[in-house]
């Protein structure tokens, strides 16, 4: 469990979908260029609700709407208590805007809404930080626990040999004993520690995007592009500001290659620091697609979903693509009765000719889920001579980079390939019930 702001309002009277609309729009205007979304849909019991997400890696602002309550809540420990602060500051001007009486918090842990108690905030904090290293530490001495993931996104693992992964990066056994003895001893594990905005917020929600976010290489698109600027902004206001940290010269001089520009300051104390080490991204990572398949790629690999539900992703060289899909019945011939699913009759009986790895691969398992029926198939993009998986499923690469064979797995999933456009696609199927054009990759 971690902290979370949970509050209940009340309108005068019943309110329409238009409340969350223009909530919308007054987050958008009040927090500016820092707000990452704020969408308007429906729960699962269909009531309209309102999606806002104020801060890199942390869990959406939930804020649902039945007649005449509403009910908010967010979790946030994942950021710290400046960011708990801010969310409740943001709330308190929100029910001012749209006439929105809050109600007596009734499980706020600190009841910071109430009182704007800063002490008890950073207190509470402390006591969870302080749980959550003598768990961790409990979890090394009794199994050898590696690789805990703390605040992290459930989407995308990235691939870390370290005992703990935060957001703010990775962090030891020893300081995790230190913390179960001294919580405050930890904090530096909270991006946003401080309430306002000053020098250390700036470094810290930059340190959550360069760990997180930036694929360390040239950027491929214009998100990207203002990825980089993004994260090029917040390091010139915590320089300007005094951030209380030291700035990762090396890293930003690094993103200002990237951005082809050229600062004395930056290079000069660059030169002098030891080569950029942030970034989970600068290793491998995996990543959730659908139909509980989980594909693992180097993290230049920057994947999205598509309008379909496709997932593709690119690395300024080479495109990977994925999409799965169910089959309800059995397969029949198009013709003999039975239609295909868009796409399923080209996958049929796919013609390939199997060959031996080459310089790089693209490798696989299946792996059991935690229920009887779950099936994933683990994809692992490797260099050869590493060590891989059991049976795998090997993509290989000519000299330049163009896929050219693959290896099917010996197990039960059954796998075949087929060049289209000259581009390889691996076909797996794990039962009448499901296949999955598993995998696409070409230049």
């Amino acid at each position: 469990m971690g902290i979370e702001v949970w509050v209940r309002g009340e309108v005068d009277q019943p309110a329409a979908t238009d409340l969350l609309v223009r909530a919308a729009a007054w987050f958008g205007n009040r927090v500016g260029d820092e707000l990452l979304h704020a969408t308007v849909g429906a729960d699962r019991q269909q009531r309209p609700r309102l999606l806002v997400s104020l801060y890199p890696g942390a869990e959406d602002v939930e804020i649902t709407l039945d007649e005449t309550r509403l009910e908010v809540s967010g979790k946030t420990s994942t950021i710290g208590p400046g960011y708990h602060a801010y969310v409740c500051e943001l709330l308190e001007e929100l029910g001012a805007e749209l006439s929105i009486g809050w109600l007596p918090p009734a499980q706020d842990e600190d009841d910071y809404f109430r009182t704007r108690d800063a002490g008890a905030l950073e207190l509470e904090f402390l006591n969870w930080l302080n749980g959550l290293a003598r768990f961790a530490v409990d979890k090394f001495e009794t199994g050898g626990a590696q690789g805990i993931t703390v605040s992290m996104p459930l989407s995308v693992r990235f691939v870390e040999d370290s005992f703990m992964i935060t957001p703010m990066g990775p962090r030891s056994v020893d300081w995790a004993r230190e913390v179960a003895r001294d919580p405050r001893r930890g904090i530096d594990v909270f991006p946003w520690w401080d309430p306002g905005k000053d020098g250390s917020y700036a470094l810290g929600r930059a340190m959550v995007l360069m760990w997180q976010d930036v694929p360390w290489r040239a950027p491929t698109d214009d998100d990207e592009m203002a990825l980089l600027r993004r994260v090029d902004t917040l390091l010139t206001q915590a320089d300007t500001l005094t951030a209380t940290s030291p700035l990762p010269w090396a890293e930003w001089g690094e993103i200002l290659t990237y951005l082809g520009e050229s600062r004395q300051e930056v290079e000069t104390r660059a030169a002098s620091s030891l080569p950029p080490q942030i970034g989970y991204r600068r290793g491998e990572a995996w990543n959730e697609l659908s139909g509980q398949w989980w594909v693992r790629t180097p993290g230049a690999f920057v994947g999205r979903f598509e309008d379909e539900g496709s997932w593709s992703a690119f690395d300024g060289v080479l495109t990977l693509w994925f999409s799965s899909f169910a089959i309800k019945k059995r397969r029949r011939q198009p013709g003999a009765g039975g239609r295909h699913p868009a796409g399923v009759g080209a996958h049929r009986r796919p013609a390939g000719k199997f060959a031996g790895a080459g310089r790089h691969a693209l490798s696989g398992q299946p792996v059991g889920g935690r229920r009887r029926r779950e099936r994933r198939i683990s994809l692992s993009h490797h260099r050869s001579g590493r060590t891989r998986p059991p049976r795998p499923l090997t993509v290989a690469f000519s000299d330049q980079t163009r896929p050219t064979s693959a290896k099917p797995w010996t197990s039960p999933a059954r796998c075949a390939t087929a060049r289209r456009s000259g581009h390889l696609v691996v076909t797996a199927t794990l039962s009448r019930r499901s296949s999955t054009d598993l995998l696409g990759l070409g230049d």
